[in-house]
């Protein structure tokens, strides 16, 4: 390859060439790497008319791939899906002084149609996997054992100390162990999608010939560990509602009728319940308690957001954001989460399982799909939603049990 002007030229003419030439005959991905470096070499040579043309070329050849998955024996809505995306960031990298002359606007209007049908598809090409049926008859036994027969103050007392929390160590390390133990999993990236074909959270995949150990902090590894963590936590959830919280629930209905009035002066005595937040969580108790669990979580969430906040600004951390124009925003409770405030605040195993089940798409992302309307009737009685409500009455009642006995001692 010579280092003139004309000689890039030629070298990236013969390039595109062959790619246009091989285009339809052999591999996709063959076929998008002469593109792919034709379009370097144009640009090297300052002939950005013909490199973009080079990425159209390549943007058209993953559509081209995801019609051809579709289309054949075995067709792929998932693997069309992914082409699909691939061919829409292209488009987008294009300037958009250039992109009228290819229709750029237009093609990523019909992709986007395209991706949203190949992705809803998809969720009928995914196989259910099945593990064999564990008899809990006689540990749920056990659990309404626990709560029967007690007062009303000792039964919320074993009711909100049921052993369903986790610890964020033994969490880790049981992940870690596992992707040691089978590297192959962790080796292949992983995608979410939510319950209409989108893609919500992508993962890497694990560094080859890595060892993972508790102190692993690369950001790929660490991504693999917290995703594995927090699918963990997702089937613990499942478990601790049925085989904890439902029975428990069960006894509490058939042998205490607590009314709203009753959760209201709870949480007013709760010292975690910020000032003028009572009612509201209140109602939000009272609701779960009662099975309505869709009036639930709709007060319950924003209320456990702000009552993050409230304690963030108690302990004089800043919660708000102010940009350019010197507006000032309250920061999410996404962001929240991650400051290192946080979890001196609240605690390393609290601080995880807020963010496992209101903000990490891995998981059940409670916080931001309520928040952007995403909830239907069915998710919001989900097993997520009843363990939400739990751990909300777990902090108001605890708190408040504590806060009274600590008073009487000081009167004594």
């Amino acid at each position: 390859i010579r280092t003139t002007r004309s000689g890039l030229i030629l070298c990236c003419g013969e390039k595109s060439g062959l790619g246009k030439e091989l285009d339809g005959k052999t591999s996709h991905f063959i076929v998008r790497e002469y593109f792919r470096a034709s379009s370097d070499w144009f640009k090297i040579a300052k002939e950005d008319s013909k490199s973009i043309e080079m990425m159209v070329a390549e943007a058209d050849n993953w559509v081209a791939e995801a019609n051809s998955r579709i289309s054949s024996d075995e067709p792929s809505h998932m693997v069309a899906a992914s082409c699909y995306e691939k061919a829409i960031q292209i488009y987008r990298t294009i300037p958009k002084a250039m992109r009228s002359e290819y229709g750029v606007d237009d093609r990523i209007a019909s992709l986007r149609k395209q991706l949203n049908e190949s992705g809803e598809k998809s969720l009928g090409e995914m196989n259910v996997i099945s593990t064999p049926v564990t008899d809990i008859s006689e540990h749920v036994k056990n659990v309404r054992d626990a709560v029967s027969g007690k007062t009303l103050l000792e039964a919320l007392k074993t009711f909100a100390n049921l052993p369903c929390s986790v610890k964020t160590e033994e969490l880790r390390e049981s992940a870690i162990e596992r992707l040691n133990a089978y590297p192959l999993q962790a080796l292949i990236s992983a995608t979410v999608m939510n319950h209409d074909g989108r893609v919500i959270a992508k993962r890497p995949g694990m560094s080859t010939n890595t060892t993972l150990s508790d102190d692993d902090n690369t950001c790929e590894n660490e991504m693999v560990i917290r995703s594995t963590m927090v699918q963990d936590y997702s089937y613990h959830v499942g478990l601790a509602v049925q085989g904890y919280i439902r029975p428990a629930q069960e006894i509490l209905l058939l042998e205490h009728r607590i009314r709203e009035t009753d959760f209201i002066t709870l949480a007013s005595q709760s010292p975690i319940v910020p000032i003028g937040r009572e009612t509201l969580f209140g109602k939000a108790l009272f609701a779960g308690y009662d099975h309505d669990f869709i009036t639930a979580l709709h007060l319950l969430v924003p209320q456990i957001e702000h009552m993050v906040r409230f304690h963030l600004k108690q302990a004089q951390v800043k919660t708000t954001n102010l940009d350019s124009n010197g507006i000032e925003t309250e920061n999410s409770l996404n962001t929240l989460m991650e400051l290192s405030e946080t979890q001196e605040i609240f605690g390393e195993n609290l601080c995880f399982e807020i963010k496992a089940l209101f903000c990490d798409p891995f998981g059940s992302n409670l916080r931001n799909e309520l928040a952007h309307g995403l909830l239907g009737d069915d998710e919001c009685q989900s097993d997520y939603a009843i363990y939400a409500w739990w751990l909300g009455m777990k902090l108001v009642f605890n708190t408040f049990w504590n806060h009274l006995h600590n008073y009487a001692e000081n009167e004594e």
